[in-house]
C-alpha cells in the first residue's frame, strides 16, 4: 500500500492513508466498509496481507471488506477467520 502512496500537490493537503482514515472514523460508526480494489500495478500482490494487517494493526473491530476478486475474498479468508469479508 505504501508503494502507491499518493500526495496531492495542490497546497499542503494529503491523501489520508487507510490507517488515518480508521483512526478518525472507526470508533465513530457502527461499521467501516473497506472496498478493496484491485488493479494495475500490482493486482493481488500481497493486497490480502497488507489489508489484514492494515485492520488489525488499527484494532477495526467494526471493519468489513468487500472485494469483487474471488481470489483476493479467498486469500483473506485463509488468513484470517476474525475479519469480516464479502463479495
Amino acid at each position: 500500500l505504501k508503494e502507491l502512496d499518493v500526495y496531492h500537490q495542490s497546497g499542503n493537503s494529503k491523501i489520508p492513508t487507510i490507517e488515518d482514515a480508521l483512526k478518525l472514523i472507526s470508533a465513530s460508526v457502527r461499521q467501516v466498509i473497506l472496498d478493496a480494489k484491485v488493479g494495475p500495478p500490482s493486482y493481488e500482490k500481497g493486497l490480502a496481507n497488507d489489508i489484514l494487517s492494515t485492520v488489525e494493526k488499527m484494532q477495526c473491530k467494526n471493519c468489513l471488506i468487500w472485494a469483487k476478486s474471488d481470489s483476493l475474498v479467498r486469500d483473506i479468508i485463509k488468513l484470517s477467520s476474525d475479519v469480516a469479508v464479502r463479495r
